[in-house]
């Protein structure tokens, strides 16, 4: 009888430790993703920063046509959306520089990266910085 009792004791507290394991990988996947899209949006960042087009566009040089991402702008902003794999990235850059000083100019970016039912997975921000008489 006390092996048995043992036995049905002992199933009780493996079936409840056993229940933990698809939680811990499910949360595993949950976290390896919002990684992967903290860098997706990191290096999307530095591809913005770095783009010679953007930097036509914040100087007056050119249209937002000129870049493939282009959707649409008010009077703050320029907004840009791509599809990257499962995620959607939104970015809207400033307009208006924030460093009002000659001849370096700064302008806000903001990049909003979405999954597949539209909910917030990463997002991150950050300045373009470019000297006016480059461009």
């Amino acid at each position: 009888m006390e092996v048995l009792l043992s036995i049905v004791i002992l199933t009780i507290v493996l079936t409840s430790v056993m229940n933990f394991f698809p939680q811990m990988g499910q949360l595993n996947r949950q976290n390896i993703g919002k990684t992967n899209a903290v860098n997706v949006a990191k290096e999307e960042l530095r591809r913005w920063q770095k783009s010679e087009d953007v930097k036509l566009l914040l100087a007056g040089k050119a249209d937002g046509n000129t870049i493939p991402e282009y959707t649409s702008e008010d009077t703050n902003y320029y907004y840009f959306v791509k599809e990257l794999e499962s995620l959607s990235m939104e970015v809207k850059i400033k307009k208006v520089s924030d460093l009002d000083t000659e001849p370096t100019k700064a302008h806000y970016i903001h990049i909003r990266l979405n999954n597949e039912k539209n909910a917030l997975v990463s997002e991150t921000y950050g300045y373009i910085i470019y000297d006016t008489g480059d461009y």
